[in-house]
């Protein structure tokens, strides 16, 4: 027996499920200080070593997954909404202002957690080679500068060192910057995470290290294998306080038609960022009063859909100054499906006209059958337009396949053919008017 396979806006976790759509229808506060909502900018300065500062107790010059003994900041330094006064150095190029004791060569989501709050300008299995990490303070009160300094192997049997980077600490704006100079030797073995990773758990990371990555907030990027350009700066600010009347922002919707008792996507743009920000998703059956939708918290929201029409807008309040905006409206129509499942073998149909669940053959709670082979034909007449779209969990690699073929049977026109054992989305995508199209499944005779 298969894996369960297909799912589209439901609730139901590893199914196979297709949405159609045929003739009539159309399927087409505290919190704003955290790491995940400071501002990132990618930049260029000018890399200088730390000729002189102070070496970091508790590592040497060889040192290889170590962690140093706690460094008193000269002044209070604030992130992710905690003030902290001493910091941590790893060997693994990365510090903490927390207390672990543990060095963590391996840069993971998990382990960040572990060691947190994190500052990871190059986490990797790195080595100190002939420099003994040091740190020294630029400036006078009230705008100082912590400079710490690393030269390293990356990773350590590179031999000799291949990156020089140094974490930067503002005092005041509470600023951070990372900086990098490369060195002569390559890069061996490289899979590094860059970013920051605050107390309570939200992070950014870089999807890689070029002149212009993307600062990422819900993936932990641990495959970074090229190198920084010297005078490259990575900067991430605290959001500045709220005032005022925030951004209305947008509201988009992923579809505006479908079956009920499935879900539907909401995300936003152009919101105010900020201390003080807070998001609350609300809904209403009128377009006239709204609620708000409990836990619907941030910037995006996938909503249960009901039938009938609902509207919903994000509401953005500033708790600075007791305002709130509101976005655009979107809304949703819901109406009743069906649900047919594959066979196994031979075939089955739906009627124009109707709005249908498929899944695989084993219906909405089981798993698909090997061996499979059967298809479903989803008829059509007139100018009848027939809207897919839909998901699965898992396929087979090479082996299991779902196919989309146009008009009757498996003779027409393939038009998608997907296989891919991590799950995927199937393309949206509308037939012609008239057209029939027919889903097949199969799948071999091995089982998982």
């Amino acid at each position: 027996m298969r894996n369960r396979f297909f799912n589209l806006n439901r609730g139901m976790l590893g199914r196979f499920v297709l949405l159609l759509s045929v003739a009539l229808m159309q399927i087409t506060d505290a919190k704003t200080q955290n790491a995940d909502t400071y501002f990132f900018t990618s930049t260029t300065g000018s890399y200088a070593y730390l000729t002189g500062g102070t070496s970091i107790s508790g590592l040497t010059s060889t040192s290889d997954d170590a962690i140093s003994s706690a460094i008193a900041l000269p002044f209070t330094f604030n992130f992710g909404g905690v003030d902290y006064t001493t910091c941590k150095v790893s060997s693994n190029g990365w510090l903490t202002f927390g207390s672990t004791t543990s060095n963590y060569n391996f840069n993971s989501s998990a382990n960040a957690n572990n060691a947190k709050p994190v500052l990871a300008p190059l986490w990797d299995d790195l080595q100190n080679i002939g420099f003994t990490p040091r740190y020294q303070v630029d400036g006078s009160s009230p705008n100082q500068i912590v400079k710490i300094e690393w030269q390293s192997e990356w990773n350590y049997g590179s031999g000799a060192a291949v990156m020089s980077f140094q974490v930067w600490l503002y005092e005041g704006s509470n600023q951070i910057d990372f900086i990098y100079q490369q060195e002569p030797d390559a890069i061996n073995s490289a899979s590094a995470t860059i970013g920051i990773y605050d107390a309570a758990g939200t992070y950014q990371t870089l999807n890689n290290a070029s002149a212009s990555p993307i600062s990422q907030t819900t993936v932990f990027t641990t495959s970074i294998n090229t190198k920084p350009a010297t005078d490259q700066v990575y900067r991430w600010s605290p959001p500045v306080p709220c005032t005022g009347a925030p951004a209305n922002g947008s509201a988009t919707i992923g579809s505006t038609s479908g079956c009920s008792g499935g879900t539907v996507s909401l995300t936003s743009s152009g919101l105010e960022i900020g201390s003080g920000i807070s998001y609350n998703w609300q809904s209403s059956t009128d377009n006239v009063s709204f609620s708000d939708i409990g836990g619907a918290t941030s910037s995006s929201y996938v909503a249960t859909t009901t039938t009938g029409t609902t509207y919903y807008r994000i509401a953005t309040t500033c708790s600075n100054s007791g305002q709130t905006s509101y976005s655009n409206s979107v809304s949703f129509n819901g109406v009743s499906c069906g649900s047919v499942d594959l066979p196994v073998t031979g075939s089955s149909s739906v009627s124009c006209g109707t709005n249908t669940y498929v899944y695989d053959s084993g219906g909405p709670a089981g798993s698909y059958s090997s061996n499979s082979s059967g298809y479903v034909v989803l008829e059509n007449s007139g100018t009848g337009v027939i809207s897919i779209s839909g998901s699965w969990t898992y396929l087979e690699t090479n082996w299991d396949r779902l196919r989309i073929f146009s008009g009757v049977g498996t003779g027409g026109t393939e038009l998608y053919t997907y296989t891919n054992s991590s799950g995927g989305t199937v393309t949206p995508f509308s037939s012609a008017p008239g057209e029939s199209i027919t889903i097949q499944l199969t799948s071999d005779g091995s089982g998982i």
